[in-house]
């Protein structure tokens, strides 16, 4: 750990880095303590521009109960030493990975039995093999 801090602190633009992020952690942290719940939970603040604050959460309808805490919000960051002018809340929605659809396997019993009987009439090949599984499928 002593290597990365000695990095950081030799590399100027690291360094610039690394103290934003400190900032925005501590921001974070304040904002945690501020944010009535359950929006603690719901939204994270992000960087100050020039005074403005974007506050990011993952649907609409926080964001519309967010917006009419922005008053409040604002003088509690600003007693507490936030150079912070405005909040803007953004909506940026989570992209999940969706599951693979199982295509569900049912046959009639008409259909299995003749898949049965079909295999029963074949040699011993990898088509039987096919037949014979398909026909083990319960509907």
């Amino acid at each position: 750990m002593r290597r990365l801090n000695t990095l950081i602190s030799n590399h100027p633009e690291l360094k610039t880095f690394a103290a934003k992020a400190e900032s925005l952690l501590g921001l974070q942290k304040k904002w945690a303590t501020l944010v009535p719940p359950p929006f603690n939970s719901l939204c994270r603040p992000g960087p100050i521009n020039m005074g403005q604050m974007t506050v990011y959460t993952s649907n609409n309808a926080i964001a519309a109960k967010l917006k009419m805490l922005i008053p409040g919000l604002l003088k509690k960051l600003q007693n507490e030493g936030v150079e912070v002018t405005a909040i803007r809340v953004q909506v940026q929605v989570e992209s999940k990975p969706r599951a693979p659809i199982v295509p569900r396997r049912d046959i009639s019993e008409t259909a299995r039995r003749q898949l049965a009987d079909l295999a029963e009439k074949l040699q011993d090949s990898p088509l039987k093999a096919a037949l014979n599984s398909l026909a083990k499928i319960r509907g």
